[in-house]
């Protein structure tokens, strides 16, 4: 007697990663089957995806053909029989037979399928399949895929041509390998990482009635060994078990080239495709004229990092991100600088980041200080804890009654007679708003002035016997009171007494400053003519005073 055992495959592998579900094989479709004579009992096979080494698998289409020599195992459930029979690939048809079972006409039987053969066999409806990925060769680029398949039907030998459909155990995924360097890469191994404990490739028992795995001997990776590929891209297919969570994707190519994914859900019988780039040496731009943070970090909108006052090739950046990655885009333009993944252990004096083609993923929402050297080519990312430090000076406040008062340093005045003691309206005598140092964002103790050339004009000081001198200048905290914290010069002063000038500076020249709210806040500078840069450290205790362009 001869019987015919149709067997389909169900679950066709799709491609993902948001492009639209198409199966990738349509080979079958619209065929009519046909009862094809052999020897013993036999079987018609038809499927629509990859399978293991012994088959052809075409990456370009997805159609995946039986080779010569292929195997199912069917276990074969129904009155006297329980056992698991060996189905051969007839050939120059697809077609496989088994000679060591002959069904009874009047019995109903229950056929589980699987794909390929286990040689050791089933027993109690388990067998044991493996899903591993194997060699690529480049003269065999597509015949490197395991992927298991199950079904299983019932019929009545006598009545019905028994038909089975088989579905895939497995998940296929393609890695893209962009090689973006200049020069060849040769690839060794491609892998997949998989979050915790999570089984991705091995040994696993299948259960014939339910068609679920359990681990036998699984590993939390699938690795693809590769020989003899070199070049500027490749594309690699590893097979895996289905799998929900976090992932990485590595390709060793004289380094590790990576590429994580975040909450993937691979669903057994779909394709999957991803890139891994390898990228050149980054390189600054022969000219940076604006950054800008890009990314998740950022809350969608570009945020401007602002060139700071006392030094061209020098950014920064305060303020709120959100949880996230983000880039450093130049001269907005998608090229960017970017930040390699900062360790928040390290030390409160900041973390130097070499720009080097990653992006930086901020742990949490808070508040972060970045400086972008962009000739030094380095990046700091500062998170609140290890941030810079505004500096404290306590005084006695004479306006408020309050000694000592403790206040930070986040604006410096220019006071004196350089400005014939011009006062904003509403304002102490002296000061104006048109004449403060701004606080750096890069240096909370560096304070720039970058502007106007000064005023170089004269006044009488009273603490001088009212004598009139021409662009005298010191440097206060507070715009509360002449009588506050403050930086002078080194020249001889003495309250009540005499002021003291220090004359004859020399632009571009670093002069010392004394701190306090003794003497020293009747020691002042004399100003140079042409000055339109002023730079104030007040944790050194320099200032210079400098003609630089706007």
């Amino acid at each position: 007697m001869k019987r015919i055992i149709s067997i389909a495959a169900a679950a066709a592998l799709i491609f993902a990663y948001g492009c639209s579900e198409e199966p990738l094989d349509r080979s079958q479709e619209g065929q009519d089957r046909e009862e094809v004579s052999a020897e013993g009992f036999s079987i018609k096979a038809g499927i629509a995806a990859p399978s293991d080494s012994r088959t052809s698998f075409d990456a370009a289409t997805g159609k995946v053909e039986w080779s010569e020599g292929d195997a199912l195992g069917i276990h074969i459930k129904g009155g006297e029989t329980d056992a698991m029979y060996k189905f051969v690939k007839n050939e120059g048809a697809d077609t496989f037979s088994t000679d060591e079972f002959t069904p009874d006409p009047e019995t109903k039987y229950t056929y589980y399928a699987v794909y390929p053969y286990p040689e050791s066999g089933a027993s109690d409806l388990t067998a044991q399949v493996s899903i591993v990925s194997g060699t690529y060769d480049s003269s065999d680029p597509d015949g490197h895929i395991d992927t298991p398949l199950w079904g299983k039907s019932e019929a009545v030998a006598g009545t019905e041509t028994p038909e089975i459909t088989l579905s895939h155990l497995a998940s296929v995924i393609e890695v893209n390998f962009v090689n973006n360097t200049g020069s060849d890469l040769t690839v060794s191994e491609v892998s997949l990482e998989a979050a915790g404990d999570a089984a991705l490739s091995g040994t696993f028992t299948l259960d014939l009635e339910t068609g679920r795995l359990t681990p036998a001997e699984a590993s939390a990776s699938a690795s693809l060994t590769v020989n003899a590929s070199a070049g500027a891209s490749s594309a690699y297919y590893i097979a895996c078990v289905p799998y929900s969570g976090d992932l990485t994707v590595n390709v060793a190519a004289g380094g590790t080239y990576s590429e994580s994914k975040s909450g993937v859900n691979f669903v057994a019988g779909k394709f999957y495709n991803t890139t891994v780039t390898a990228a050149g040496e980054p390189e600054l731009p022969e000219s940076v004229e604006s950054l800008s943070i890009s990314g998740a970090a950022a809350g969608g909108t570009p945020i401007t990092v602002e060139k700071t006052l006392e030094d061209e090739t020098l950014y920064a950046w305060k303020g709120e991100l959100q949880a996230g990655e983000f880039k450093i885009n130049v001269n907005d333009t998608d090229a960017f600088l970017s930040v390699a993944d900062a360790n928040f252990e390290g030390t409160p004096s900041g973390y130097s980041i070499a720009f080097d083609g990653g992006s930086y993923t901020v742990p949490a929402a808070g508040s972060y200080r970045i400086i972008v050297d962009t000739e030094a080519a380095t990046v700091e990312v500062r998170d609140e804890e290890h941030d810079l430090k505004n500096k404290s000076v306590s005084y006695n406040n004479t306006v408020d009654k309050v000694n000592p008062y403790t206040q930070e340093v986040t604006v410096l005045w220019m006071w004196g007679g350089f400005n014939s003691f011009s006062t904003e309206s509403g304002m102490k005598t002296g000061f104006d708003s048109d004449y403060t140092l701004t606080q750096s964002m890069a240096d909370p103790c560096l304070f720039v002035y970058h502007g106007e050339v000064l005023p170089r004009l004269s006044a009488v000081d009273a603490n001088n016997n009212n004598e009139r001198k021409t662009g005298f200048i010191k440097f206060l905290v507070s715009n509360i009171e002449n009588n506050v914290y403050a930086y002078g010069s080194t020249a001889d002063a003495k309250r009540n007494d005499h002021s003291g000038y220090l004359e004859n500076i020399v632009l571009g020249e670093t002069q010392t400053l004394v701190e306090g709210q003794g003497d020293n806040r009747y020691a002042y500078f004399i100003i140079p003519e042409n000055v339109n840069y002023v730079e104030v450290d007040i944790e050194n205790l320099t200032v210079i005073f400098d003609n630089r362009p706007l």
